[in-house]
């Protein structure tokens, strides 16, 4: 008489089976995780650019707007100042040159804001947050008296202005944690001359 082959798998063949799906979904966890930690990545990376770009094109176009005889306070370097206030010329009336309200440009060092105010220490103050994000200092400047990152600039903020032939130089850090603690930081740099 003869015997059947039983159909089926062996105990040794399940193993076999199953350790080789346990590797292939380990393999595919891992490369799920690394692709999704490189879109965060890539995504704070392109927010914190863009959140840095956006608000130096603000300041620099406001300052551009300006008259050099109205920036206030100006600082030459290696001295600088987080703030400044200006006031735009809308035109010409009548013959007579026409200068808009007093606005500001600052660093709000408590929250870490650069703040647009129209107005400022008036009952009437306007005021639009233009960017968050701002460190105490500048990338790589310490509050000691030293140009620590090499541009010609004593302790500066993570906003700061100075000036230097005519022209106004803009200083920018925005720094952000990602959800790892990993640190994004963007420093922006841009001269501008003002309109008269």
């Amino acid at each position: 008489m003869k015997k059947r082959a039983q159909a089926g798998f062996t105990i040794v063949e399940l193993v076999f089976a199953a350790a080789i799906l346990g590797l292939l979904s380990l393999n595919l966890a891992m490369v799920l995780r690394t692709s999704s930690s490189a879109f965060e990545t890539g995504v704070f990376r392109k927010v914190i650019d863009d959140q840095a770009e956006l608000t130096m094109d603000r300041i620099s176009l406001a300052v551009m707007a300006s008259a050099e005889k109205d920036l206030y306070p100006i600082s030459v370097a290696p001295m600088n100042t987080p703030r400044l206030d200006y006031q735009i010329c809308l035109g010409f009336q009548d013959g007579q040159l026409v200068m808009g309200d007093t606005e500001r440009i600052e660093y709000v060092p408590l929250n870490g804001l650069v703040v647009w105010s129209q107005n400022p220490n008036s009952t009437d103050t306007r005021s639009v947050v233009w960017s968050s994000w701002v460190p105490n200092n500048l990338d790589g400047e310490l509050v000691n008296g030293l140009d620590d990152n090499g541009n010609g600039l004593i302790d500066e903020q993570g906003l700061s202005f100075d000036s230097s032939g005519g022209k106004v130089n803009i200083h920018l850090t925005l720094e952000r944690k990602d959800s790892k603690g990993v640190i994004f930081k963007r420093t922006l740099v841009n001269t501008v001359t003002c309109r008269n």
